[in-house]
């Protein structure tokens, strides 16, 4: 997201041409509303914007999508709006003048990040299901056959009444 045309595009195609999927707009206002019909993993936004600032949009991303991976693009020396962004929400930022080899260094490393989280929750909820099946004492036959109908029953939305 960037009000100047030539920056946005540029920026925009420059991560195309490695390998991203990337899409450009005009401004956050846009921005949000992209996002209402379509998800993205990262978002790349200059600071200083009209309307709703990159500082601001930060804030909003934080609140509407909070797996969202904001990535801000700040002013040389302007440490503080940066340290703004982070604090609001921002996962990371650049100092302009761009370098595209630096743009495209934050967003894999945000990429994996988010790959790392997800991964993460996925471990987590086998843990969370694993665990009370783990907790179970005892040997017999009858009950190692009761653990094993728990684990193939599991994973399923359906209500299971176990007795014995």
């Amino acid at each position: 997201m960037d009000d100047e045309d030539d920056t946005r595009m540029l920026l925009c195609e420059a991560l195309r041409g490695r390998g991203f999927d990337a899409e450009a707009v005009e401004s956050a206002q846009a921005g949000l509303e992209r996002l209402r019909s379509k998800s993205f993993d990262v978002v790349v936004t200059d600071v200083q914007m009209p309307g709703m600032n990159g500082v601001e949009l930060c804030a909003q991303l934080h609140e509407r999508h909070p797996d969202l991976l904001p990535i801000v693009l700040t002013g040389l020396g302007a440490l503080d709006t940066a340290v703004a962004a982070i604090r609001a929400g921002a996962y990371d930022f650049i100092t302009k003048p761009v370098k595209i080899d630096a743009l495209e260094v934050a967003v894999r490393r945000a990429l994996e990040h988010l790959s790392v989280r997800n991964e993460v929750k996925r471990l987590r909820a086998a843990v969370d299901r694993e665990l009370p099946i783990a907790t179970i004492a005892g040997t017999s036959s009858a009950l190692r056959a009761t653990t094993e109908l728990i684990r193939q029953v599991a994973d399923s939305d359906a209500t299971v009444l176990i007795t014995g």
